[in-house]
């Protein structure tokens, strides 16, 4: 159970990680092609 719950932990933790990643990554390309727009 234990077990388990380390897995699920790591799993929210790396979805998060992921998202704020992507929004990292979405105001780069924002910031890149508003020139552009």
């Amino acid at each position: 159970m234990v077990a388990m719950q380390k897995m699920n932990n790591l799993l929210l933790y790396h979805e998060k990680t992921f998202a704020r990643g992507l929004l990292i990554l979405k105001g780069k390309m924002l910031k890149s092609w508003k020139p552009l727009l």
